[in-house]
């Protein structure tokens, strides 16, 4: 690059740098009057009804844009059902169909044909059709309820309002929603797929490079894509209108649209809700995953058959574990919970300003932070014993759901899969830990009959207790388990009488604490109401928080300043791959495939002119697009509605913008698009995925 470049890419590096973001998790809906022209004001060049139609005609960029069942976001890329993704979103599936021989998570998964594409049992497509604002009939509803003495609760609202549309559109499922706590109702049409079979995704190395911790942090580099293909009636799907892949590029400022199913947030969160995760939930959740994070590095560190096995609740579990604490460290640079008190403030001058609201809220917000107070030992309660006895061993969990089963041939399915899917040696010793963790860490208010009696004969020598509850239960045994009696017999297993010893009821009697949770839980709608109605009285521009509906965010690409004095580009290239490289850390390591072909630059149609060379390459982006956990695997579109690249997860700063936006330092990770071309072509040599997806240029 000579000096003039160099200049001038400094210059606009700087201003892409100092240009506000754009925060906003939009309903898809919305987006029309003001909103568009904003957009388009950031250089937008589609009409607001060719990103989304409401009758879902199938010609709108939304249309292409799919939610999966496993909590991610997909898009739409050929005329024959391929789905584009997140790795992440096929780590289960290769993990598990994964084997010594064919080791899927170290080489990539690459389906030779159409019959050799692998079926993924529970995952689902869901294509959205319709949206309907069903407001009017919900109040009706809830007064017609209210006038015969009968509560009116969001689940039950949700039941009678779905089963009401049940049938209104003939192939498609009718799911209800609602925001601002129920301010505005929806129902929304769906055509699922549940025949989703895995295609294409790439060795763990590249598309987990760094492992799960590293998924935030920026450098970035990985290649985090997988491609699934939907079909039915044995055939893959056609007739669905494919979202187009643009092979030009981007540069700092260029326009970014983001769509997808981000989960949830809470961003009309009051303060204590916030102060109660920081300061008791995630602490007790962490104080117990640390030990279990161990125990399963140890193991798949040590035996690849293990790794196989265990690799997803690996990867889950530490990244649960990262997300906690990161969580709670953003929530302390960013001064979260201060900036919740700040706007609490600022809504009850509000409140006391209006005197019809004034009779409705004016305690609301004191009274909404002291439930969560006041709940804050038990649900700490609770969720150490969810982690401990309901995660604490997966063996544990396929012996509780074999035990509620309706038949004894399905109890004896589930067992044998659980036996077959983790190791005796794994989970003894993650036994005693939850043992020791039980009775140690745990209120022994809570304890169960069982539990004290075990307590009271082995004290604390909890590894002869662990060898008890294993050796006499019938998981020890493939043998016992294929043959079980009766489901009922399973009650007597001690291992399940251990696991299922504490009702959980006992956290709701004690102290009053269903009473305190259910207050807490109507305040809080008082308070996001209240919010709702401030902002809309002041004429406030909003957005509800997610919910798993479609959501839209706009942005540019940009680098940041993630703090004083450090500046981050807004690409990494392939050859951050290689200077990170460690053969003795399996997270960084590459397969030897990868490496020489990253090694080669051989970029082929895919590369483009970059930093003075003539052939290069981009890995990751970064841009300022407001994004949420299920946002993985959502397109990035350019102006015209072309796919660019994948989103990948939020930064690192990100964390914070669950409950409160951080603007000038939220930004959302997304692979090229060129990258993924570039791996699927050279590497995997799937020229006939190339061949079949939809291009722009």
């Amino acid at each position: 690059m000579n000096r003039a470049a160099a200049l001038l890419f400094t210059f606009l590096f700087a201003m892409s740098l100092s240009a506000s973001a754009d925060e906003g998790l939009w309903l898809v809906g919305d987006v029309h009057g003001t909103l568009e022209s904003r957009m388009k004001e950031r250089g937008l060049l589609l009409s607001a009804a060719q990103i989304h139609d409401p009758e879902g005609s199938g010609a709108a960029v939304s249309d292409a844009v799919v939610r999966m069942g496993s909590g991610y976001t997909g898009s739409l890329i050929s005329e024959d059902g391929l789905i584009l993704t997140s790795y992440s979103c096929a780590y289960p599936a290769v993990a598990r169909a994964s084997t010594l021989e064919e080791d899927f998570l170290e080489n990539g998964f690459w389906a030779a044909g159409r019959n050799r594409e692998l079926p993924v049992p529970g995952e689902t497509v869901s294509f959205l059709r319709k949206t309907v604002d069903v407001t009017a009939e919900v109040k009706a509803l809830k007064k017609e309820l209210g006038s015969r003495g009968q509560s009116f609760g969001t689940d039950k609202i949700s039941r009678l309002m779905e089963e009401r549309y049940a049938g209104a559109e003939p192939g498609l499922e009718a799911r209800f929603s609602s925001v601002y706590s129920g301010e505005r109702c929806f129902i929304s049409f769906y055509k699922v797929y549940s025949d989703v079979r895995l295609v294409a995704a790439p060795p763990s190395g590249m598309g987990c490079f760094g492992g799960s911790g590293a998924a935030r942090l920026w450098p970035h580099h990985s290649c985090d894509f997988a491609i699934f293909r939907i079909y039915e009636g044995g055939t893959p799907v056609s007739g669905e209108k494919p979202l187009k892949l643009s092979l030009k590029g981007y540069s700092p400022f260029s326009f970014t649209m983001v769509l997808g199913f981000p989960l949830q947030t809470g961003r009309f969160s009051p303060s204590g809700l916030v102060r109660l995760e920081e300061e008791a939930l995630v602490p007790a959740r962490n104080s117990v995953r640390a030990p279990r994070i161990a125990i399963l590095r140890k193991w798949t560190a040590a035996d690849p058959e293990i790794r196989h096995k265990y690799a997803p609740l690996y990867q889950s579990l530490s990244r649960d574990y990262s997300s906690g604490e990161d969580v709670a460290d953003c929530y302390r640079r960013f001064r979260t919970p201060e900036n919740l008190r700040a706007r609490e403030s600022g809504l009850q001058t509000w409140i006391g300003s209006e005197d019809l609201y004034g009779s409705m809220w004016n305690s609301v917000i004191t009274d909404v932070n002291q439930a969560y107070s006041d709940m804050r030992r038990i649900e700490r309660d609770r969720a150490l014993c969810s982690e401990i006895l309901s995660k604490g061993l997966p063996t544990g969990e396929y012996l509780l759901r074999a035990a509620g089963c309706g038949s004894r041939d399905e109890a004896r399915e589930i067992l044998s899969e659980g036996i077959r899917s983790t190791d005796s040696r794994v989970e003894r010793e993650l036994l005693t830990l939850m043992l020791t963790e039980f009775y140690t860490d745990f209120d022994s208010y809570y304890y169960g009959p069982w539990q004290r009696k075990m307590q009271n004969r082995f004290g604390t020598d909890f590894g002869a207790m662990a060898d008890y509850l294993w050796e006499n239960s019938i998981v020890s045994s493939p043998m016992a388990a294929e043959g079980l009696n009766e489901v009922a017999d399973l009650r007597e297993d001690p291992l399940v009488r251990f696991l299922s010893d504490i009702p959980e009821s006992i956290f709701s009697r004690r102290r009053g604490h269903q009473g305190i949770s259910a207050r807490a839980a109507g305040l809080r709608n008082e308070y996001e109401r209240a919010l709702y109605w401030m902002k809309l009285m002041k004429g406030e521009e909003m957005y509800p928080d997610a919910n798993s509906t479609m959501r839209l965010s706009y942005g540019k690409v940009a680098g940041y300043m993630p703090s004083d004095g450090i500046i981050c580009n807004w690409y990494s290239t392939p050859e951050g791959f290689l200077e990170r490289c460690d053969r003795n850390d399996r997270d960084l390591r590459l397969d030897q495939k990868s490496k020489s072909l990253l090694e080669k630059h051989r970029w082929g149609r895919w590369g483009f002119p970059l930093e003075g060379k003539n052939k290069s390459m981009i890995a990751d982006f970064l841009s300022d697009n407001d994004v949420a956990e299920g946002n993985s695997g959502s397109p990035v579109l350019n102006a015209k509605g072309e796919l660019i690249g994948i989103v990948s997860d939020g930064n690192y700063e990100s964390f914070a913008s669950v409950v409160s936006y951080s603007p000038g330092y939220s930004m959302s990770i997304n692979t090229d698009i060129r990258f993924v071309l570039w791996v699927l072509d050279k590497y995997a040599g799937m020229k006939r995925l190339v061949r079949e997806i939809e291009f722009a240029d």
